[in-house]
């Protein structure tokens, strides 16, 4: 059998697009019928209610399955998952419980503001440490890669294992639509061709693409 690969996805500050990358990536893969495990180790559950379009759980650990996904809801502790060829997993801001986790390709969903690049500083060194891949992912950007990539150089160029995503995922009110309707912003065609919604797709498959998994359709 060939081993589950294992994606963290975290960033230090609330509201950096964790839960929104998370639940996309799971959703892409579901969808091309890749077996996967969406754990939330947040405490709000926001991941188990977005793919399972419910209101958040009352009791934990909560489990969901679907034909090619199981969704765990285990606030601050990992728990044993079923196999499967992706796992994704959904961080809270906290590193200890962060760091219980270890992936295979950490996810940065990084915004352009200031604190974020600087929390990044402060932060990145130890999941360096880590020793697994880490991506670094512009979210939500009125930046240009580039201006994004100029930002963060100093910070990216001390570690070997870091990189930055050739896909940024812009501000979109299409992805924003999606998270109120708990629903993937490729549900609904109009919004499923907007920029946001092709960016997000195009990164989405890019990260299974570099996992290796082989799609089923």
């Amino acid at each position: 059998m060939v081993p589950m690969k294992t994606v963290a996805i975290y960033n230090k500050k609330g509201g950096a697009g964790r839960t929104t990358l998370a639940a996309h990536l799971a959703f892409r893969a579901e969808a091309q019928g890749i077996s996967t495990v969406a754990v939330s180790l947040d405490r709000q559950g926001d991941l188990m209610s977005w793919l399972t379009r419910e209101r958040r759980p009352q009791d934990a650990p909560h489990v969901e399955h679907r034909e090619h996904l199981t969704i765990i809801h285990s606030p601050g502790s990992v728990p044993e998952v079923p196999d499967a060829a992706l796992a994704v997993y959904d961080l809270p801001s906290t590193p200890e419980v962060a760091l219980l986790v270890k992936p295979d390709l950490w996810l940065i969903p990084l915004g352009d503001s200031r604190i974020q690049i600087e929390l990044l500083a402060q932060y990145l060194p130890e999941l360096a440490g880590s020793g697994a891949s880490i991506l670094i992912v512009p979210w939500a950007v009125k930046l240009r890669r580039e201006q994004i990539f100029s930002t963060v150089r100093d910070v990216v160029g001390r570690f070997p294992n870091v990189t930055l995503s050739d896909h940024a995922v812009p501000e979109s009110l299409a992805i924003t639509r999606a998270n109120d309707g708990l629903r993937s912003v490729w549900d609904s065609p109009p919004e499923a061709d907007s920029p946001g919604a092709q960016e997000l797709a195009r990164l989405c498959d890019s990260i299974i693409a570099l996992l290796g998994l082989v799609t089923v359709y």
